[in-house]
């Protein structure tokens, strides 16, 4: 493992360059403290966590939507699109970009609103 500068810091943990980095490092990234040469791309510096990693956060529950709020938000979005309804189709749903429409087997033909909507 590599040793802490006069900063502290492991080498690849430093956010700077130091004094005497090469000159084509960009300002702010840190160098490989193999070579001191710059790092490229995706190697630089990965600081990211999910929640799972943080202390405090509890675990998200998803929502969950009855059907009757389903189908509100998909009628809502089909009211929305401007597009008009065809219940003109046996067995298929399809959007004609030709005509700005959406054509659909006939409501009773699916099993619930999800269904519908979805």
């Amino acid at each position: 493992m590599p040793k802490a500068d006069a900063t502290g810091l492991a080498p690849k943990n430093r956010l700077q360059n130091p004094p005497g980095t090469p000159r084509d490092a960009p300002l702010g990234m840190p160098t490989n403290p193999t070579t001191d040469r710059p790092y490229r791309g995706g190697n630089a510096i990965h600081l990211m966590a999910t929640a799972r990693q943080i202390d405090g956060i509890p675990p998200l529950t998803p929502k969950t939507h009855t059907p009757f709020e389903v189908a509100q938000a998909g009628e809502q979005i089909l009211r929305n699109s401007g597009a008009t309804r065809h219940h003109d189709q046996q067995d298929r749903t399809f959007y004609s970009r030709v005509i700005d429409s959406i054509h659909l087997p006939p409501k009773e033909a699916f099993k619930d609103a999800p269904g519908y909507y979805g």
